[in-house]
């Protein structure tokens, strides 16, 4: 019945799909059981305006809360939390299998934690990490060390270029396994 459900909602959005599986997991504590591996099995947060991530955070990390268990893929686009919560989300989440954290670039930094020593730490089953356009945050030697280190199978970065200083580098461990620069007059440029 749940996967028949969630089926339906498919055909009118993801949107849809969620309410459905929503409404299945408030049925008993056998459907919800169910329902709530496939409803939180992939989070993604936006943030442009709303204020999304801040009451994903409350939720996630208060104590009892045990939907952060099911997550296995989290999505972090232009995040404006501090390392330190975004740490916190991650420790509530230990299942997490794919990680993504696109253009971090906290405006204050608001109790030291090294975050990418951290991510190890605390997600063990970890398989894919991207960290596109979060070289702000994220210091090229710490991912090149990461990288090196061959502790997650795949990873995704992007650093400025050393060579012609005007653009990012970027790193794909599916594709080349080294930097390469994305502006095409740079010597390090390749398709």
């Amino acid at each position: 019945i749940i996967k028949c459900t969630s089926e339906d909602g498919n055909y009118w959005g993801e949107s849809w799909r969620k309410y459905y599986l929503r409404d299945c997991a408030l049925v008993s504590r056998r459907w919800a059981v169910i329902a709530n591996t496939l409803l939180w099995k992939e989070v993604s947060l936006y943030t442009y305006r709303n204020k999304k991530e801040f009451s994903f955070y409350r939720h996630i990390t208060t104590p009892g809360y045990v939907c952060g268990k099911y997550i296995r893929k989290l999505i972090i686009e232009k995040p404006k939390l501090w390392p330190i919560c975004i740490g916190k989300i991650l420790s509530a989440c230990p299942g997490i299998v794919e990680l993504k954290i696109k253009s971090y670039r906290p405006y204050k930094y608001k109790g030291e934690i090294n975050l990418l020593r951290h991510i190890t730490k605390v997600l063990p089953n970890l398989q894919k990490l991207n960290l596109n356009y979060s070289e702000s945050y994220f210091k090229a030697d710490e991912i090149q060390q990461l990288i090196e280190s061959k502790k997650i199978p795949y990873i995704k970065a992007t650093r400025k270029c050393d060579i012609c200083k005007h653009s990012f580098e970027r790193y794909d461990s599916s594709k080349a396994k080294k930097w390469i620069c994305l502006r095409s007059n740079c010597p390090n440029y390749k398709l």
